[in-house]
């Protein structure tokens, strides 16, 4: 039984030809496909809503405490 030498060089430049090409044709599919670009943008639109909201309640959340304590408080010394 003898060793089987393989020339990686050409393997590998096999194997980047061959999926190179597909590669290249998905993205290039992928980049001029238009159909799903409406849903992203109503995501991208959603999630910048979410952090405003997230970022506003975050700033006004110690008034909003602050508030109901001094109506708590109020309500509980008036009785």
């Amino acid at each position: 039984m003898g060793v089987r030498r393989v020339n990686p060089a050409s393997v590998s430049l096999k194997a980047t030809k061959n999926t190179g090409g597909m590669m290249h044709k998905f993205f290039a599919k992928l980049w001029d496909d238009e159909s799903g670009q409406d849903l992203t943008e109503y995501v991208l639109l959603i999630v910048l809503i979410s952090l405003a909201a997230t970022a506003a309640l975050t700033a006004l959340g110690g008034a909003v405490s602050t508030g109901f304590q001094n109506a708590a408080s109020e309500v509980t010394n008036q009785t």
